[in-house]
């Protein structure tokens, strides 16, 4: 009885490794054919890597930093032996690339800096019984790349000791792009307190609502200031026109926004800025020559400037009549953050 319970265990036994045997699965098991496998770069089917050099919030480059790649393996079945992978720089990339590039109209790419990366290893071992290699590393420093260029290196495999190479998933590339700061947005100072303190003129009776000096400052584009054309002085009437505004307060400018008459006539060409902290020393910040638009329009100064009170001086204007005649619809000081 002892022997029969024995021999029933060791056949279950044998059945049971012979069942396992049986049913497993093919996509592990090892094989040598190269029918149907290819090999793979594993990170090339998420496209082009873009790497990031620059800080745009911080203005400034980043620290050096580290990216990888490897090789796999795809097949019925696992590889029975290693397989050597190795990878070359591809140069036919970049200017295949830049080929596009030129014909759509786009700034081409530059190849990487030479001092500008360092790569760990070219040739990588994908071992038996597995589907990836190890990683090839890449450390680069993102101060050796200048923000105005473009830049482009690529990674092609080259060799997989005598297995077929995916010709879709091959390459791997990796970019730079160049570094384009936005322009800060103006901050516009409220004007509700503000006054206007002086002029040389204002037309007061011909232009119905409009024409005062006042006008300029009102936040309002439709509404315009208009030199004085019907009843004043030759003195009054001609050139330069100023107009005087009190901000109320000492405020860092940047420059003003000045927005012509709406209609697109009278226009102010030429003019002078100054500025004072008490209304009584100025300082001029130069001249500055107006677009005859009626968009929006930004004189802006070398550097920021703090004052309380600023003085327009106008010098010429668009389609005057040789009467030095002009309009101005609004002007705004403004900052940047």
């Amino acid at each position: 009885m002892k022997k029969t319970h024995i021999l029933y265990t060791t056949l279950l036994l044998l059945f049971g490794l012979y069942a396992c045997e049986k049913d497993k699965i093919p996509y592990e098991e090892l094989s040598d054919s190269k029918e149907g496998a290819l090999v793979f770069t594993a990170r090339a089917r998420d496209g082009i890597q873009k790497l990031k050099t620059f800080s745009i919030e911080e203005e400034k480059y980043l620290e050096k930093d580290t990216l990888t790649f490897n090789a796999g393996f795809g097949a019925l079945g696992l590889p029975s032996t290693t397989i050597d992978v190795t990878f070359s720089l591809d140069n036919k990339v970049l200017d295949s690339i830049n080929a596009m590039r030129e014909i759509n109209g786009e700034k081409k790419y530059i190849p990487f800096p030479k001092d500008a990366y360092e790569v760990s290893n070219l040739n990588l071992s994908i071992p038996k019984g597995k589907e990836y290699s190890d990683f090839s590393t890449i450390i680069y420093d993102p101060k050796k790349f200048d923000t105005n260029s473009n830049y482009l290196i690529a990674f092609t495999i080259t060799d997989a000791s005598g297995y077929a190479i995916n010709p879709e998933v091959k390459t791997i590339i990796f970019v730079v792009s160049e570094i384009i700061i936005p322009e800060p947005e103006p901050n516009f100072y409220d004007k509700n307190n503000w006054k206007v303190i002086a002029f040389s003129s204002e037309e007061s009776e011909g232009e119905g609502s409009d024409g005062f000096a006042a006008n300029i400052i009102d936040g309002k584009i439709n509404t315009y200031w208009h030199s004085c054309w019907s009843t004043c002085s030759i003195t009054q009437s001609n050139y330069p026109h100023t107009i005087t505004v009190d901000m109320k307060t000492l405020n860092k400018v940047n420059g003003i926004e000045f927005t012509q008459r709406q209609s697109g006539s009278r226009g102010v060409k030429l003019i002078e800025i100054e500025v004072s902290d008490n209304n009584e020393s100025w300082r001029t910040l130069g001249e500055f020559n107006l677009l005859n638009t009626t968009a929006p329009q930004l004189a802006e100064y070398k550097d920021v400037e703090t004052y309380r009170y600023f003085r327009m001086i106008i010098k010429s204007g668009y389609d005057d009549s040789g009467a030095a005649f002009v309009a101005l619809g609004e002007v705004s000081p403004y900052f940047l953050k």
